[in-house]
């Protein structure tokens, strides 16, 4: 317990003291001071398409006081860390190991640069994953809809009520259909019909733009692979897998479901 702390502390005290740090350090202070410190209700303000209308009004909130942008990032900071702490003490035994796993990826890239989708999943893991948990859905849809008013990934997370009521045989027919449809996607013609049949913007970065990485594609499935198998492993050594350990695992293998179908752009 008193590791953990002092990590959690650590850790904290890295996020909120950070000043220039981060690939999106620049971008995000320049986004804040363009945001106006009064609150605009009109239809432009709340359905503009970048940022998000709940990291606008974040920010302007703080504008209103006259927040410089560190102190913005600080408070943010500490709040995306005590919802982690929420998530590690609901969720995972042992929760210095837990602090380890979410440093490399999730504190270091989204936390520290990617500040939009670092809240949102931090509210994901402290709020939503609790509620997924004790299948509280008016409330968890409606904290998925406050996450995805910081980064639209939180819009994704409304799939996973539906996910918690199918079986796991089930879960790994849609991973193999996943795994198929991102080789189909692969083929040069199917990208150009597809293209052609679906003129978005995001579309067609998706389709013509990106190219497939398949070392990021090989770590996630070797990943994905060695997880199952000791799901495998222990439920036959227990005959029986706990509740919640079976209704995360396949709240993992729809994101693994979602990254294989777009793997083609890294």
């Amino acid at each position: 317990e008193k590791v953990y702390w002092v990590c959690w502390g650590v850790m904290t005290a890295c996020l909120c003291f950070r000043f220039g740090q981060g690939t999106d350090y620049v971008t995000y202070h320049a986004i804040y001071e363009t945001i106006p410190a009064a609150i605009d209700l009109s239809k432009g303000y709340i359905c503009g398409f970048y940022p998000e209308v709940g990291w606008r009004l974040l920010s302007a909130a703080f504008k209103v006081i006259h927040a410089p942008f560190w102190v913005f990032t600080m408070v943010v900071g500490l709040m995306e860390m005590l919802l982690l702490h929420r998530y590690l003490t609901k969720c995972v035994q042992k929760k210095t190991a837990g602090l380890f796993l979410l440093y490399p990826v999730l504190f270091v890239t989204y936390m520290v640069s990617g500040l939009r989708q670092g809240l949102a999943v931090c509210i994901f893991l402290g709020v939503l994953v609790p509620l997924y948990l004790e299948k509280k859905w008016a409330k968890y849809v409606i904290g998925a809809l406050a996450a995805s008013s910081f980064h639209n990934v939180g819009y994704v997370w409304l799939i996973l009520p539906a996910v918690y009521y199918l079986p796991m045989s089930m879960m790994m027919v849609f991973v193999g259909l996943s795994i198929a449809g991102g080789l189909i996607l692969q083929i040069g013609a199917v990208e150009q019909f597809l293209a052609g049949l679906l003129p978005f913007y995001h579309v067609q970065k998706l389709l013509l733009d990106g190219t497939i990485s398949k070392f990021a594609v090989g770590e996630r499935m070797v990943s994905f692979l060695i997880l199952y198998v000791l799901y495998l492993w222990y439920k036959k050594e227990h005959e029986t897998v706990e509740q919640k350990t079976e209704i995360l695992l396949k709240g993992y293998l729809c994101s693994v479901c979602f990254y294989m179908l777009l793997c083609g752009n890294a």
